[in-house]
């Protein structure tokens, strides 16, 4: 039987606490990465003071807020347990129950520490919609087991200013296990639907395929599962950066390269939505261009099938207005010879003979490799920079972004220990405190290689190590992979299935990183640019020299929000 007591905190619902040896309920910040059988576990941090017993979040309209509940069983078991985040109430009246959302993070295995700074356990990860009571028991070679679970509060844009009280609670089969009141600063103006920065993430379709078969389709096509992923991210203002569904078809009619649009539909649904900046396409069909000897490439009859399949899509996208999104790029990625680099002028040059207006994107920082290389800037002015470069080439990115130029950055499997990454082992601020590093630069934002890399494990619940055969600091827990298959969360956790993809927590710091430094820009739009830098300068340094303490991002955010009340 359970003992409980009461403290009355003023102005504020009632705090319920549990007496109970076995188990403890505490709050966290979103960062938190509490693994499954950690014995010490910090309560008090920037979301939750155990003096008082509140959580407290902030947030502006349209900006999603977030934290973590945990619980803690130690030689215990508790059954049907549940959490529930009630009503919020304040000036604007109460928030809709639609707004409040609660998960359920299952833990994943990590075998091998991704760097340094990771170490193997088991983690939580997966965000699954709470739906189900959840059973929490330790192992019998092990006597604690901690279990996540996480909230999302959805602030619509709109809402009166103010602070909204609510009550968060966790409960098992024998009653209420714990309650804690929450209050949510809303501040006094919203984010723009447009985000500023935008994010090109890979979902590829090829890779879904290679885990959806006929039965766990559930009856669509693999087209329409590849869509549900792109819906996805892009709910989240991340864009796909390739997008087999909005291709066009061609036909080779010896002369000329015929090009028709078979999906329509598919490009008015993508192209209207705020997030999609970007896109790609490469400067000759992929199929075609793998085809071809060295001795056929840049011949007459070559140079006129690019001049073709350029002049084609552009054309296309310029008859609909969207021009500023399209961009080409050549067969050479990384280039890193004299030889490429010429390959890729030379690629440049024949795609801007179509029209100079034409962006031409290279995975290349502005500055050459070598100073006596030729420059790239003569023909590309669509960046795609490996943040080992961001720093060497500052200057320059500053120079190029100020023309009007496009420069985004990427984070691949050798940027480990101490850049930021997405590894699950990794410390949960850095998905975050990429969309910092990205504004401390200058840059229009990010790109990276997947989110769907599964091709290396029977599925990414049951082998959470993504990454395995390459050479590049294999083996890496999460690389490539920041989505889940929603088809399995039945077997693997006990809550039910969804057709289509399930979020992670990286992914959603990812997002939340994104909306913060939309503080900032509101700033610069205020005229208080020397803020917003210093704001941000206190916070990264460079692209592996940047704070990874959440309660100094939660600090220069509230500035941010201050002046922005102020001057409006």
């Amino acid at each position: 039987m359970r003992t409980q007591f009461f403290l009355l905190l003023p102005a504020l619902a009632v705090a319920t606490v549990t007496l109970h040896a076995g188990v403890r309920v505490i709050p966290q910040p979103a960062e938190a990465k509490v693994t499954r059988i950690q014995t010490e576990i910090d309560s008090r941090s920037h979301v939750f003071d155990p003096s008082s017993g509140v959580i407290t979040v902030a947030g502006a309209g349209g900006e999603s807020v977030f934290f973590q509940v945990v619980v803690q069983v130690v030689d215990d078991t508790l059954e049907g347990v549940t959490a529930k985040l009630g009503e919020l109430t304040g000036p604007g009246g109460t928030v809709a129950d639609s707004r409040t959302i609660e998960f359920l993070c299952p833990l994943v295995k990590v075998y091998a520490p991704s760097t340094e700074a990771g170490r193997a356990g088991w983690y939580p990860d997966p965000l699954v919609l709470l739906d189900k009571p959840v059973h929490i028991e330790p192992y019998r070679w092990q006597n604690t087991y901690n279990q996540t679970f996480w909230f999302e509060i959805a602030i619509p844009r709109g809402l009166a200013a103010g602070t909204y009280g609510g009550r968060v609670s966790v409960s098992d089969s024998e009653g209420e296990l714990a309650a804690f009141p929450l209050k949510l600063k809303v501040h006094g103006f919203d984010l723009p639907a447009r985000q500023h920065q935008y994010a090109m993430f890979n979902c590829s379709r090829s890779w879904l395929g290679s885990y959806y078969d006929e039965d766990n389709l559930g009856g669509v096509s693999l087209d329409d599962m590849l869509a549900k992923y792109f819906d996805f991210m892009l709910e989240r203002g991340i864009q796909p950066w390739f997008n087999p569904l909005i291709q066009p078809e061609y036909e080779d009619k010896g002369d000329r390269l015929e090009l028709s649009w078979p999906n329509l539909h598919w490009e008015k649904h993508f192209l209207a939505q705020e997030a999609y900046r970007r896109v790609t396409f490469p400067a000759l069909p992929r199929e075609m261009e793998r085809s071809l000897g060295e001795e056929e490439k840049f011949t007459p009859e070559f140079k006129r099938k690019v001049r073709d399949w350029v002049g084609g899509i552009w054309e296309h996208y310029k008859q609909n207005g969207w021009q500023s999104k399209v961009s080409f790029f050549a067969p050479v990625d990384e280039p890193n010879t004299l030889d490429e680099y010429k390959e890729l002028i030379r690629w440049g040059r024949l795609i801007k003979e179509v029209d100079p207006e034409i962006n031409f994107q290279v995975t290349e920082q502005p500055l050459p490799s070598r100073p006596e290389w030729p420059s790239l800037a003569q023909v590309a002015n669509d960046w795609v920079v490996h943040g080992k470069s961001l720093e060497s080439n500052r200057e320059e990115l500053i120079r190029v972004t100020g023309m009007g130029q496009k420069a985004v950055w990427y984070i691949s499997c050798d940027q480990t220990w101490p850049m930021a990454n997405y590894f699950i082992d990794e410390p949960g601020i850095d998905p975050r405190a990429v969309a910092w590093i990205t504004y401390r630069y200058r840059l229009a934002g990010m790109l990276y290689w997947a989110v769907n890399f599964w091709p290396e494990v029977v599925s990414p619940w049951r082998d959470a190590v993504t990454w395995k055969r390459s050479e590049c600091n294999a083996p890496l827990a999460g690389e490539g992979s920041l989505v889940y298959p929603g088809e399995e969360i039945a077997r693997f956790c006990g809550q039910s299935n969804v057709a289509g993809p399930v979020s992670s927590i990286r992914f959603e710091q990812l997002r939340k990183g994104m909306q913060d430094v939309e503080y900032l820009y509101l700033l610069k739009e205020l005229g208080m640019d020397d803020e917003a830098e210093k704001l941000c300068m206190d916070l990264v340094i460079s692209a592996d020299t940047f704070s990874r303490d959440p309660q100094r991002y939660e600090q220069a955010k509230a500035r941010a929000a201050e002046l922005i009340e102020r001057a409006k």
